[in-house]
C-alpha cells in the first residue's frame, strides 16, 4: 500500500537516491494524469511520461527486435542477440549444384561452395577405408549388418553412434545384436550403452555366457546363490569389524517381511524419521533386578552442548527432567496433583485461585490490613479498608477521598492542569491524560477548491504533533500542516491542513500537545 502525499515535496536540491517509478501494466487513469507525470509500463518494459495530452515512451520508437526466417533470438530490452537457426529450414535432397557457406582459410572472406566442389576436394583423402562401420535400422536400436567405409562413400542403411576402429568396438545407446557376432580384443561402451544377445566375445574380454552392460559383467543371482552369498557376507577386504553398506541410493526402501533381530551390542539408526506401530516401548528389558534401575530413561543428544534427560531416580522414587546436571523446566497446559511442594520461587502470570490464602500462617486479608494500611498511612489504623473476596482472586483496597496533600494521600490533577503539564504534586488520571489530545474528522465533501481545513484544537501551544490517516483505508497520509488560524497568522490554538489535491475519502486528524516537555538546547557543528 502506497503512502498518500497531498502536498508537493521540496527536496531543497538534495538527492533522491534509488527511486523506482510506479510500475503498472497499463497507463494510470485515476486520478487523471497531469503533465510531467511518469510511470513504468511493466507489459512493454518502457518508461513513459505524460505531455499534457498523451503518454509518450521515453525510449523512442524502437520497441523490439524480432528474429526473421532462419534466425533466432531478438528481444525488447537490454542487449539483443540474433543467431542463425537451421531448424527454421526444411529438409531437401542435396544436388551437386547446391552450395554451402564457407570461410576462406585465411579467415578474411566468406564464400559459397558447391557440394560437387567439396566431393572433388575430398576425393582420395576422406574417410579411411580401414575403418568398419556398424549399420543399424532407422530406430537406431538393432544392429543388422557390418559394412565398411570406402573413399568418400558410406555403405549400409543408417549409421548410428556405433563403429569399429582397429581392435575396439564402440557402442552407445541401446543396441541389440541379431545372429552370431564375434568381437576381438576390446568391447567399449559409452553413455548408457547396453548390449544384449552377444554370442561370442574373445577370451581377451570375458566368457561368452555373460551379459555386458556399461562395460560390467554380472553373475547368476538365483535365490539359492543369493542366500549362500548373504550367509557369507563380510567386508570387501575380508577383515573383521568393518562396515557393510547395503544400497547406494538413500531414497531406496529395504523391506524385511519377517522379524528382525540384531545380536550386536550397538544399534545405530541415522534416519530423520522413525515410525513404529508398537504402542508401548520397553527400555532395559534385560533388567534382572526387582526394581527399575536407577538412571533408566531417555536421553536427547545436545550435540556439542549438554544432553537433555528424562530418567528415574530410584533413591528419590521420582522422575527427573535435566539439562546436563541441572534440572530443566516442564511446560504443560495444566498440572493435576494431590499435593504441590515448591522449594523455590513461584511465578504466576494468570489467575491464582484457592479456597483460602495464608501468609506465614496469617490469613491474607488480615496480612494486607496490617501491611497495606501501614504503607498508605504510616500505621495500621483503620482509615484503610481492605476487602478480601474469597475465591474470586480479587482484593479491594479503599483509601479516603484525596482533597489535601496529607501523608500517604495523592491529589488528582484536573484536565486543565494535565494540559499545562507543569504540576509535579498531583497524579494524572486517564481522563486527564486524554485531554492532551484532540481528534477531528476532515470531511472530504466539505473541502473547497483551496483544499484547506482549519482546526481549533484549543490546546494553548504550538508544540503539537499532528497525524493524518484515511478513514476508509486506515492508512497514514501526509499533507502540509501549519500552526496558523488562517494559513498565514500564527496561532497556539489552531492548525491549518493544506491538502493541495483533494483526498478520496474523509481524513481523521489527531493533534497531541506537548506542554511541559523538557526543553533542551541543541549543539551545532
Amino acid at each position: 500500500m502506497a503512502i498518500d502525499f497531498f502536498s508537493s515535496i521540496d527536496f531543497n536540491q538534495n538527492e533522491l537516491q534509488f527511486p523506482v517509478v510506479h510500475k503498472v501494466g497499463t497507463a494510470p487513469s485515476s486520478p487523471a494524469a497531469v503533465a510531467g507525470q511518469l510511470y513504468y509500463n511493466s507489459s512493454s518494459n518502457t518508461l513513459n511520461f505524460y505531455n499534457g495530452s498523451a503518454w509518450i515512451s521515453v525510449g523512442g520508437d524502437i520497441t523490439g527486435v524480432t528474429a526473421g526466417a532462419g534466425l533466432s533470438g531478438g528481444g525488447t530490452t537490454g542487449d539483443v542477440t540474433l543467431a542463425v537457426d537451421i531448424s527454421e529450414f526444411s529438409d531437401v535432397t542435396p544436388a551437386n549444384g547446391d552450395k554451402l557457406l564457407t570461410l576462406d582459410s585465411d579467415g578474411s572472406t566468406e564464400q559459397l561452395t558447391t557440394l560437387a566442389a567439396l566431393a572433388t576436394l575430398n576425393a582420395g583423402t576422406g574417410l579411411s577405408a580401414s575403418n568398419a562401420v556398424l549399420s543399424v535400422d532407422a530406430s537406431q536400436t538393432q544392429i543388422t549388418a557390418i559394412g565398411t567405409i570406402t573413399t568418400g562413400t558410406w555403405n549400409g542403411s543408417v549409421i548410428a553412434s556405433a563403429y569399429l576402429d582397429a581392435d575396439t568396438a564402440h557402442l552407445s545407446g541401446t543396441q541389440t545384436f541379431t545372429g552370431a557376432k564375434t568381437f576381438t580384443d576390446t568391447l567399449a561402451l559409452t553413455g548408457t550403452g547396453r548390449i544384449t544377445g552377444i554370442d561370442t566375445v574373445s577370451a581377451a574380454t570375458d566368457a561368452a555366457s555373460k551379459s555386458y552392460v556399461d562395460g560390467q559383467t554380472y553373475d547368476d543371482v538365483s535365490n539359492a546363490n543369493l542366500l549362500s552369498a548373504l550367509a557369507a557376507l563380510e567386508s570387501s577386504g575380508g577383515a573383521a569389524d568393518e562396515n557393510i553398506v547395503i544400497g547406494a541410493d538413500s531414497g531406496d526402501t529395504i523391506v524385511i517381511t519377517g522379524n528382525l533381530q540384531v545380536s550386536g551390542t550397538t544399534t545405530t539408526v541415522n534416519s530423520t524419521t522413525v515410525d513404529l506401530n508398537d504402542h508401548n516401548i520397553t527400555l532395559d528389558s534385560g533388567n534382572s533386578t526387582s526394581a527399575v534401575v536407577d538412571g533408566a530413561g531417555i536421553t536427547l543428544s545436545g550435540g556439542t552442548g549438554d544432553d537433555a534427560t528424562f530418567t528415574y531416580n530410584a533413591s528419590a522414587t521420582a522422575f527427573e527432567f535435566k539439562l546436563g546436571a541441572s534440572y530443566e523446566s516442564i511446560k504443560v497446559d495444566a498440572v493435576i496433583a494431590n499435593s504441590l511442594d515448591v522449594e523455590s520461587d513461584v511465578d504466576v502470570n494468570g489467575t491464582l485461585e484457592a479456597d483460602a490464602y495464608t501468609v506465614d500462617g496469617i490469613a491474607l486479608d488480615e496480612f494486607i490490613q496490617d501491611t497495606v494500611g501501614a504503607m498508605f498511612t504510616g500505621n495500621t489504623e483503620t482509615n484503610v479498608s481492605v476487602g478480601y473476596q474469597d475465591g474470586d482472586g480479587t482484593i479491594d483496597v479503599t483509601v479516603p477521598d484525596a482533597e489535601t496533600s496529607a501523608k500517604g494521600v495523592v491529589e488528582l490533577a484536573t484536565s486543565a492542569e494535565t494540559i499545562t503539564g507543569t504540576d509535579a504534586a498531583r497524579a494524572v488520571t486517564p481522563d486527564g491524560l486524554a485531554a492532551r489530545s484532540v481528534v477531528a474528522t476532515i470531511a472530504q465533501a466539505s473541502l473547497t477548491d483551496d483544499n484547506i481545513a482549519i482546526i481549533n484544537h484549543a490546546l494553548g501551544t504550538a508544540d503539537v504533533t499532528v497525524e493524518l490517516y484515511d478513514m476508509t483505508t486506515e492508512a497514514t497520509v501526509f499533507a502540509q500542516v501549519s500552526r496558523t488560524s488562517d494559513g498565514t497568522t500564527a496561532s497556539t490554538n489552531h492548525i491549518s491542513v493544506d491538502f493541495g489535491r483533494a483526498p478520496s475519502n474523509d481524513i481523521r486528524c489527531i493533534i497531541t500537545a506537548h506542554n511541559g516537555a523538557t526543553s533542551v538546547t541543541p549543539t551545532y557543528t
